[in-house]
């Protein structure tokens, strides 16, 4: 079994904290054995933000690639909400890295244990191994997919994706089948990888987003391996749990960018006060109203 483990992520430079919080998590709590190899697409992030994410060597070694991208090639795919155009980065993953598979992970989770067994995690035919995603009934009907998978940590099976021109699939999909797109390109991935998943334990990707598993966090707390902020939870603006809080700004501090903190903490007490200046004025105007 390969002990190097070649991981991939998309990034921007909004991003980048958060990404370093991330790697420094895997680098941390890795075996003495893992070796990494650490891929970053981006369209934005210099020579200088690649100084800093060097640094991170000071806690374990590992080996840093960055492959600029061309966002323009993505004019036609669906952003909305919280998602930008590097979330389709996947798409091209096959032609841009030329191992046989990858790890692909989200910037906004935590790591807490070695990756080794998902990384050599068997994949035969399969496209990807991943982790259910349990949708809501309104998304359920509206995707009208059964074992749809979460696509924010996938170890891909670069070999069958290049095979089938996977890379292309995606393209024609996003432009032929826009109704069938819900959530971004996990959705397009979806339907073009269906039937073809292998499925992991929800340890592998707890979606702290997701209602189901809020629900279910006693029965996961001592299992889980990686959690992933999904949707607007994030620990940088303190709506989730506290000890997710607290363990993303301890893994934050081992890295260029601690000074975040600060920066987070007046966002959230600005945003505070813009609501409270709304409420008070909608109190004026019903008043006024005589409400």
């Amino acid at each position: 079994m390969n002990k190097t483990i070649k991981i991939v992520f998309s990034v921007d430079y909004n991003f980048l904290p958060h990404f370093a919080a991330c790697l420094a998590s895997i680098l941390v709590n890795s075996s003495k054995e893992d070796k990494f190899c650490i891929y970053m697409l981006s369209a934005d992030i210099t020579e200088k933000d690649l100084d800093k994410i060097n640094k991170l060597k000071t806690i374990k070694d590992f080996e840093l690639n960055l492959i600029k991208v061309d966002e323009s090639i993505f004019q036609n795919c669906l952003i909305s909400g919280h998602i930008k155009i590097p979330t389709y980065f996947r798409f091209i993953l096959p032609k841009v890295i030329h191992d046989s598979k990858v790890l692909y992970l989200d910037s906004d989770i935590l790591v807490f244990s070695s990756l080794f067994d998902i990384y050599n995690t068997p994949l035969d035919d399969s496209y990807c191994a991943a982790i259910r995603d349990p949708l809501i009934p309104f998304y359920r009907r509206k995707i009208n997919l059964a074992n749809y998978f979460n696509a924010g940590v996938m170890l891909l099976n670069l070999d069958k994706m290049r095979q089938e021109n996977i890379t292309e699939k995606c393209f024609e999909f996003v432009n032929e089948h826009k109704s069938k797109i819900v959530f971004w390109d996990q959705c397009v991935l979806n339907h073009l990888f269906h039937g073809k998943v292998k499925f992991l334990g929800y340890e592998w990707n707890f979606l702290w987003g997701n209602p189901y598993y809020r629900r279910v966090y006693r029965k996961y707390k001592s299992k889980i391996k990686i959690v992933h902020f999904t949707s607007s939870y994030k620990p940088w603006k303190f709506d989730v749990r506290f000890n997710w809080v607290v363990k993303y700004y301890f893994y934050l501090f081992k890295t260029p960018y601690s000074y975040c903190l600060f920066r987070d903490i007046y966002e959230i007490i600005n945003d505070y006060f813009k609501q409270c200046q709304k409420k008070v004025k909608l109190a004026i105007l019903a008043a006024k109203l005589g409400f």
